[in-house]
């Protein structure tokens, strides 16, 4: 049985109890005609697109009031899913569609063309004045979520006139759009719980449409002097988060309703539970019964309800000093290790409580998982950054922690709006509306430095404003401490012989991270070396909106990790991760420098099989002598040469005091491992079990042979080679490696 969210319930009751109301924003454009708007709105509508189980539920719901019906008018079409869909089930009916924006309206002739359809054609109209329409002239009026863009409550009671006018005596009415909540949040909580799996800009388009909704009592007073007495307004369940003017259903043909009923079942399991959430709340609203009643309905008596994250609380202050960054670290360490304790006690449960054994286990490892996410996410900084790593290369934490962590990688706790508003306001020296056009409060991504944030510059391009977190030098500066007091229990616990060392490289590579002009020259330098090759995207740099504490880029819309990796087959896995390993070995054994924090979400993967890289903060950049010297040493484990794999070695600074240490079992095992990738030319297959056994075998020689010492130099490669391993693992990649290394190993930089 299907249930709706649970965690909308705060929303539900700050909705259905509060009492005052935000006044309403209009549209900042009445006409959508930028491509990227175009573009989010036609991928929101497919069927595996966000607004996939809206659509089919509406189409359902209008072509009830249609049925039957010879010529229905589309006021507001956008691109056409919606009237394409409604027109593919109802042939025997003629739809016009009508829109103002140009690019609308080419998208939507297109996508009528590609489905063959010669029953809906398309105009350039306003609804305010549908001058080429004759009085009564149509059977029906139809309109999904398109009155929100009307600049004034005068426009849209010109529009319902309008409606009215060209409409016949006893004809079809089904017009739907958003009402107006009572409380922002409630907006932010709506346009953003489906953030993770939509275009960014669909979600700003998304709150700026909920905060320019009319309310109920503005849609029934206009409906009762503007339309016919048939047009009933409904709503969803007590909140009128989406309002209806309808008239009278008809029965639907038998093909009809078996045909939305198949749709139906071809949608994801996350879209078909959305279809189920709104039947629900349609039903509870008043509608009477859909087409799809012969699929399982949701239990109305359960009355579980819908969220995410959104609802989060903002932090407004990041602990920085020594001390306090300290006392935050033991009591993770404290709490960690209770949870720890008490998920061990679960797996020692008796047999004979086998169920309740895992129900406690599931729990406990949840809130292990939600303990090591939340006190990370806002501590930030190098201890985020850690987390952020186990996310991908933890094998030996449980998945469900693991999948917890992996909030860190983009959805950590965020700085306060207002906060991010006052840096960038000090970082440009200006109001912030001198600066850009319009800036969203709702962060795109909360990483362990920064904050991202979408806005529009001035001249109407679209940008992304990273903010430096405030105090985070400081913060690095604290837990690197807090790192050198422990190194002398990191070295009896890793058998790293230098622990000391690889602290100072690390501070010295977290601390360049902070400062982002730094960052914006290794992000335009990145951008022109690899300027000709198609597949790689490096967005450009606005140095006009950057400082070291601000850096600004072109916004890049793109699928995220985690999408891309559910969504895509196994050719286009194969081929991103190519262009992944392409980059990496380019930039190292080409240009001597590489962005080393692999993590998935400094990725974007775009249509045509590009990646589009992000990040270049962790930037190290090698001498000449070190990166050829490097060659040498993979050369010489590419073809068994020990003697020069051992003296190459010793020059990088692998080395132990440990009797039991030789070469000849380190080069034994970088060949059955990490270097076991490459060394033939041909495929080689990623899995978790791969790395799973690469990083035990490391850990195991570690123990025997250490304490070890390798060079600090090489602590940006082995992050890319275990990040890139756990990701191309997540894909189930194949991936020639060799024919991408290989040829530059044997070039001298």
């Amino acid at each position: 049985m299907t249930l709706p969210r649970l965690s909308m319930l705060p929303t539900f009751l700050r909705e259905w109890l509060g009492k005052r109301r935000f006044p309403r924003e209009p549209e900042p454009d009445l006409v959508m005609d930028e491509k990227d708007q175009v573009e989010a709105y036609r991928v929101a509508g497919r069927i595996d697109g966000v607004m996939a189980a809206h659509y089919l539920y509406q189409t359902s719901r209008i072509s009830q009031v249609v049925q039957g019906r010879g010529t229905v008018l589309d006021l507001g079409c956008g691109p056409a899913t919606q009237l394409v869909q409604i027109a593919e089930l109802n042939p025997a009916t003629r739809f016009i569609g009508v829109d103002l924006s140009d690019e609308m309206l080419k998208e939507a002739r297109d996508h009528a063309a590609a489905r063959g359809l010669s029953n809906v054609e398309f105009r350039k109209q306003d609804m305010t004045r549908l001058e080429a329409f004759p009085d009564h002239s149509v059977d029906g009026v139809i309109s999904t979520l398109a009155f929100h863009h009307l600049p004034t409550q005068a426009h849209l009671e010109k529009t319902l006139r309008e409606v009215t006018r060209v409409l016949r005596p006893d004809g079809a009415l089904y017009l739907i759009d958003f009402g107006r909540l009572k409380s922002l949040r409630s907006v932010l909580f709506f346009s953003y719980m489906n953030a993770d799996h939509q275009p960014h800009l669909f979600s700003r388009d998304y709150e700026r449409s909920l905060r320019a909704a009319f309310t109920r009592e503005e849609f029934e007073a206009l409906a009762a002097r503007c339309l016919p007495p048939s047009a009933r307004l409904l709503t969803t369940f007590r909140i009128p988060f989406l309002v209806v003017l309808k008239t009278e259903d008809r029965p639907l043909p038998a093909p009809t309703a078996e045909r939305l009923r198949s749709l139906a079942e071809a949608l994801s399991p996350r879209y078909k539970n959305d279809l189920e959430e709104m039947r629900l709340f349609f039903g509870l609203g008043g509608f009477g019964p859909d087409p799809f009643s012969s699929t399982p309905p949701v239990a109305v008596a359960a009355k579980q309800w819908m969220a995410l994250f959104h609802d989060a609380p903002f932090r407004r202050r990041l602990p920085v000093s020594t001390l306090a960054r300290g006392a935050r670290a033991l009591r993770l360490f404290v709490r960690a290790a209770y949870w720890r304790r008490r998920v061990e006690r679960a797996r020692r449960a008796e047999e004979t409580a086998r169920r309740r054994h895992r129900e406690s286990e599931a729990q406990a490892l949840e809130r292990f998982g939600d303990v090591l996410t939340g006190e990370l996410g806002r501590l930030k900084g190098p201890l985020m950054k850690f987390g952020q790593m186990l996310s991908y290369v933890g094998e030996s934490l449980p998945a469900p922690v693991r999948e917890k962590l992996k909030n860190l990688q983009d959805h950590a706790a965020p700085i306060a709006p207002g906060r991010i508003r006052q840096i960038i306001e000090a970082e440009l020296g200006r109001p912030l509306r001198d600066a850009f056009l319009e800036f969203v409060d709702a962060p795109i991504a909360a990483a362990s430095i920064s904050q991202l944030h979408l806005a529009r510059r001035r001249d109407g391009r679209w940008v992304v404003v990273k903010v430096k977190y405030p105090g985070i030098a400081e913060a690095v500066r604290s837990d690197i401490s807090l790192l050198r007091f422990v190194a002398p229990f990191l070295k009896g616990l890793l058998n790293i012989g230098n622990a000391k060392e690889v602290l100072e490289e690390l501070q010295r590579l977290i601390l360049a991270e902070c400062d982002f002009s730094r960052e914006a020259d290794h992000q335009d330098t990145f951008a022109r070396v690899f300027a000709d090759d198609p597949e790689i995207v490096i967005p450009a740099v606005h140095r006009d909106l950057s400082t070291s504490g601000l850096l600004t880029m072109d916004y890049v819309q793109g699928e995220r990790f985690a999408a891309f990796a559910a969504r895509a087959d196994r050719a286009a896995k194969n081929r991103a991760a190519t262009v992944i390993t392409r980059m990496a070995v380019t930039s190292i054994h080409r240009h001597c420098a590489f962005n080393a924090d692999p993590h998935p979400g400094n990725y974007l993967f775009l249509p045509g099989g590009r990646v589009c890289f992000l990040d270049f903060g962790f930037t190290k950049r090698w001498s000449r002598e070190f990166i050829n010297l490097s060659k040498t040493q993979s050369l010489a484990a590419l073809n068994g040469d020990l003697e020069t794999f051992g003296r190459t070695c010793r020059a990088l600074g692998y080395t132990s005091d440990n009797p039991a240490f030789n070469y000849t079992e380190l080069l034994t095992l970088l060949r059955e491992g990490t270097y076991g990738t490459w060394l033939e030319d041909k495929p080689f297959v990623f899995s978790r079990d791969f790395v799973r056994r690469e990083l035990a075998a490391m850990g195991d020689f570690a123990r025997r042979c250490g304490p070890f010492r390798f060079s600090p130099d090489h602590i940006p490669l082995h992050r890319v080679y275990w990040g890139h391993h756990s990701l191309f693992a997540d894909l189930e990649a194949e991936v020639n490696i060799h024919r991408e290394l290989v040829p530059l190993l044997k070039i001298p930089v």
